[in-house]
């Protein structure tokens, strides 16, 4: 982490790097629709771990990546709930492997900063989400 993201992450509150490993992600359960999701206070009385996939080649030269995972950890302590979140690069989304990858998550969030190094993965990604009603956000 550079200088400047070590003070942005200070500042924010956060103590920690934004991206970790992929590593295998087992499927959560498969969604009827979105009013199949468990609300958030389902998810405090259940001690739930929110997971967020984070669609995108992270660059830690963009202050809006470094930004990302830090703003779903403040969302999660507003309200009361363990969030966390993932960099999934958009190669691996393509394919059956992908689908596997992006079902392990309870929402994805597709990030900025295009060009992306498979524009086919990120479409993909995105694809995923709409076909399923899964909670979805893009910036």
């Amino acid at each position: 982490m550079t200088g400047d993201e070590s003070a942005l992450h200070k500042q924010l509150g956060d103590s920690h790097a934004e991206s970790t490993p992929i590593t295998s992600v087992a499927p959560l359960r498969p969604i009827a629709d979105s009013t199949d999701w468990p609300s958030v206070s389902c998810a405090e009385e259940d001690g739930v771990t929110i997971r967020i996939g984070v669609l995108g080649d992270f660059n830690p030269e963009y202050p809006s990546h470094i930004t990302i995972g830090t703003s779903l950890q403040h969302a999660g302590r507003a309200l009361g709930v363990e969030v966390e979140s993932q960099w999934l690069p958009t190669p691996s989304l393509v394919g059956a492997e992908g689908e596997r990858l992006l079902a392990g998550y309870h929402g994805l969030w597709a990030a900025p900063a295009s060009p992306y190094q498979s524009m086919d993965g990120m479409l993909h990604g995105i694809e995923f989400a709409r076909r399923r009603d899964w909670p979805f956000v893009g910036t």
